[in-house]
């Protein structure tokens, strides 16, 4: 379950659209923090349109702007992030969504890739703070790294003058008469 419980009832959005600019609460930044498992979540803006298209069917156009901090790999100290994510997804009621199957079995159906992704909704309702959760999760940095960050790297083993090339080992066994 997503910490941001931002919904929207689908019936509601009037034939001209809807025009949506939400922003976390500080509270929600605490959890979307918590749920991401990330350092800290200062600031979470969505700014879309919903706007229907027919069949149950409606299309978010739009941006979500989040400032988030991740821990370094190396260090662990906080790495600072604004993540600007552009949106666009078509939103589909649950049950006219094509099930795995059936998309693998189409193969004579269009392949269009830069087809809006899918997006359910659930029982009428549009849940835009599981799209804002999935979107800023997928836009983390998955090895935040401070710029500063050096890796101090001490290898096990003999030192560099006794340790031998394997190629060369091989090249000695080579030269060796046969017999």
């Amino acid at each position: 379950m997503t910490p941001l419980i931002w919904t929207i009832v689908a019936a509601e959005i009037p034939e001209n659209g809807l025009v949506v600019a939400r922003a976390a609460t500080p509270e929600e930044c605490r959890a979307l923090t918590a749920a991401l498992d990330i350092v800290d979540t200062t600031r979470v803006d969505l700014k879309c349109r919903l706007q229907p298209r027919g069949g149950g069917r409606y299309r978010l156009a739009g941006t979500l702007r989040a400032d988030v901090a991740q821990a370094c790999v190396v260090t662990l100290d906080p790495v600072a992030a604004k993540l600007d994510i552009p949106l666009e997804l078509e939103l589909v009621p649950e049950d006219k969504l094509p099930s795995i199957g059936a998309m693998d079995a189409d193969e004579d159906g269009p392949d269009d890739a830069d087809a809006p992704l899918a997006e359910p909704i659930r029982n009428g309702v549009i849940d835009l703070g599981e799209i804002v959760f999935q979107e800023i999760s997928a836009a983390l940095d998955p090895y935040p790294r401070a710029a500063d960050a050096a890796l101090d790297r001490t290898e096990a083993g003999p030192p560099d003058d006794e340790r031998t090339n394997p190629f060369a080992k091989l090249q000695a066994l080579r030269k060796e008469p046969k017999g």
